[in-house]
């Protein structure tokens, strides 16, 4: 599953028991790039509880999503919906490589960019 990935990568540990309804990754040899995954929680899991999100409206975010978004040519009907109410959570490493995270409450889905170096 991806979600062990993502600790591999980050350290955030994430719920398994998710349905995987998007997935893209540049192909990379070296596994660097952009990555982009939707997953679907069942609604009794509350991932607040995994990750200390914040709540809110993040315009920075919502552009550096839409950016990779469009330069990986993913279709926009990916996109999270930023009219919807979300939580966000954004880590960046040293080699400047950067995770975000939008969870859309009430679909309870989580959106995945990571941009790799």
């Amino acid at each position: 599953k991806y979600s062990k990935i993502i600790y591999s990568n980050w350290k955030i540990n994430l719920p398994n028991k998710y349905e995987e309804i998007y997935s893209y990754q540049d192909k990379s040899f070296l596994g660097d790039g952009n990555k982009y995954h939707i997953f679907k929680y069942e609604d009794k899991i509350n991932l607040s509880s995994y990750i200390n999100f914040i709540d809110g409206k993040n315009i920075i975010l919502e552009n550096e999503i839409k950016k990779g978004i469009k330069i990986a040519n993913i279709s926009e009907k990916y996109l999270p919906n930023f009219n919807e109410e979300y939580k966000y959570y954004i880590k960046e490493k040293d080699d400047s490589s950067k995770i975000y995270m939008v969870y859309i409450l009430n679909l309870n889905e989580l959106y995945i960019f990571e941009s790799l170096y």
